[in-house]
């Protein structure tokens, strides 16, 4: 995973049908992506014509959404708004290679607050 790419290699039944490339980071995007190309694959159709798709992916808004970028720091907005969605947010923040992570957090109703802990 690079810091705002996910670049992952694809098997099925243990052969290799090649590597694919996503325009936003995150494992759990990786997830998702894999189970559309298990569909696709399902459907018979070419894995090439698969990872040409991917590589055009563009990812919903206030998802990981970059609002500002320097040396310093990078300012990112995201609805996460569940405690698993969190998680994975803060994850793929760490991973851009950044020594320090400071989420905030706005609620909107006390049972997501109350979930977090």
């Amino acid at each position: 995973m690079h810091a705002f790419s996910s670049n992952f290699w694809v098997y099925c039944r243990g052969r290799k049908l090649g590597e694919a490339a996503l325009n936003a980071p995150g494992r759990h995007i990786v997830h998702n992506a894999l189970g559309v190309i298990a569909v696709a694959t399902e459907l018979g159709i070419p894995f090439e014509k698969i990872a040409a798709s991917l590589r055009k992916f563009e990812h919903a808004r206030r998802r990981f959404e970059i609002k500002y970028e320097s040396d310093r720091f990078l300012l990112v907005d995201d609805y996460a708004h569940h405690p698993t969605e969190i998680r994975a947010t803060v994850k793929t923040a760490r991973a851009t290679g950044r020594k320090r992570v400071l989420a905030i957090f706005q609620p909107h109703r006390y049972s997501r607050t109350k979930a977090l802990r």
